[in-house]
């Protein structure tokens, strides 16, 4: 990068700051629309410590055969006119 476009790309950060957008609340929005189903779905596995192997077996399943198709779907992307009420029930 050069000093120039350093300056620029400054430039543009102090204007956006100057509308009161904060550059730092803007990425981080960025990546939460970005975060996946699966990727809660792990995380929440790892959060709970406690879950023993076979009920983690149990989640995981159900996860892949309820949600299979949706774990790479951004959550953002999940609205209430993609969950019919039917697909709540495993069976």
């Amino acid at each position: 990068m050069t000093i120039e476009q350093a300056r620029r790309q400054a430039q543009s950060a102090l204007s956006t700051m100057a509308e009161g957008v904060s550059p730092n609340s803007e990425k981080k929005a960025a990546r939460v629309r970005g975060v996946t189903l699966g990727e809660v779905f792990e995380d929440y596995l790892k959060a709970r410590k406690s879950l023993k192997s076979g009920t983690l077996a149990d989640y995981r399943k159900i996860m892949n055969k309820a949600f299979g198709d949706w774990q790479r779907k951004a959550l953002s992307d999940i609205t209430r006119d993609l969950v019919p009420h039917s697909s709540l029930i495993c069976g």
